[in-house]
């Protein structure tokens, strides 16, 4: 089971770390509409300004949920769980995140002009 927690915890603290930095650029509004990387809903790439925002907002949200995920991982490195429960949990953390990221910029998307 160490091992186990090990690798999840690795993994959450390593990923949310990833996720931060991704996100800075978009919050930033450093990252040119494209279709590879940021938020790539359709109403995004209705205009310039549309994807920025989202992008913006996205981007915060994604860092949010990067914290929580790297400290999720920092948590399970440090207080390994006892049993496969805990450790499912701790594995699926990043499932209930991107809800957590995705629900909030698909409302102000909604706001904005087609």
């Amino acid at each position: 089971m160490a091992e186990g927690a090990f690798f999840v915890g690795l993994s959450d603290l390593l990923t949310g770390l990833l996720f931060v930095l991704l996100a800075l650029p978009l919050m930033l509004r450093k990252v040119a509409m494209n279709r590879w990387y940021g938020v790539r809903i359709p109403k995004a790439f209705a205009s310039p300004e549309n994807w920025y925002a989202i992008n913006a907002v996205g981007g915060r949200w994604m860092a949010v949920a990067g914290g929580v995920l790297a400290l999720v991982g920092g948590a399970v490195l440090r207080f390994p769980p006892a049993t496969i429960i805990g450790l499912l949990v701790a594995s699926l953390a990043p499932v209930p995140l991107v809800l957590f990221t995705l629900v909030p910029v698909l409302r102000f998307a909604r706001r904005l002009p087609s």
